[in-house]
């Protein structure tokens, strides 16, 4: 039994929709708040989640995110994104290229942004399980981690096909148990966590605009496997 598909052209718009779409979101929410934390709007929002998070505090999920926080580490993301692009240079450069580009630039708007913003990290009456340096807004394992998954899955999407069905899922989990272990060890505001998820997918989806003209004009733009055309938004 097969499945129903679009036809071609209207698969094509209705994949465009969505990507823009998705990326206006996200702007829109960390624009949102951010503006919040400026005039200092969340504080309810904020307070109201960490008490829900803390109250399960001592069951073994402290284990759990304690180690799984660490995924989303400075080290361990650097780690990842070197070994991504060393997997990539050698017959997908511009892939390579993009994969560095979206973490590392995460990192560094991530940084300029905590700057500006020099909002302080959770404290009393709130218990955090572990200590973290720096300002909290937005958080930098939310927002690095899903830039650089993202720039994955979308290497994936468009360069291996058969595996889209399998890299979003395990993408997108991946970036909301590292935002949820930054909410959940009370390092980090829900709102700095969703600020972070926001501001990191739109990056990358916007990085990924320029380097979808760059292959295009290069001539290496990647094919659907089925129909043969560009399947980029």
């Amino acid at each position: 039994m097969t499945h129903p598909q679009l036809p071609n052209a209207p698969r094509r718009v209705v994949q465009t929709a969505a990507y823009w779409s998705v990326l206006a979101v996200c702007a829109f929410l960390f624009a949102y708040m951010a503006q919040g934390v400026a005039a200092d709007e969340l504080r309810a929002f904020d307070a109201r989640w960490l008490h829900r998070l803390g109250a399960l505090h001592g069951s073994h999920l402290d284990g759990f995110f304690l180690v799984f926080t660490q995924l989303g580490s400075g080290l361990f993301i650097l780690a990842f994104t070197v070994a991504a692009v060393l997997v990539a240079w050698p017959r997908r450069r511009s892939e390579a290229l993009f994969i560095a580009f979206a973490t590392l630039g995460a990192g560094l708007l991530n940084h300029i942004t905590k700057l500006a913003f020099a909002r302080p990290r959770p404290a009393e009456p709130f218990t955090p399980i572990t200590q973290s340096g720096g300002y909290a807004f937005p958080s930098g394992h939310s927002m690095v981690t899903a830039a650089f998954l993202v720039a994955l899955a979308l290497t994936l999407h468009h360069f291996r096909p058969r595996y889209r069905w399998g890299v979003w899922p395990a993408a997108l989990a991946v970036v909301a148990l590292m935002g949820l272990s930054r909410a959940y060890l009370q390092v980090h505001y829900p709102s700095d966590v969703l600020a972070g998820w926001a501001f990191g997918v739109a990056w990358t989806l916007g990085l990924n605009v320029i380097f979808v003209r760059y292959r295009r004009e290069a001539g290496v733009a990647p094919r659907d496997g089925v129909s043969g055309r560009d399947t980029h938004p």
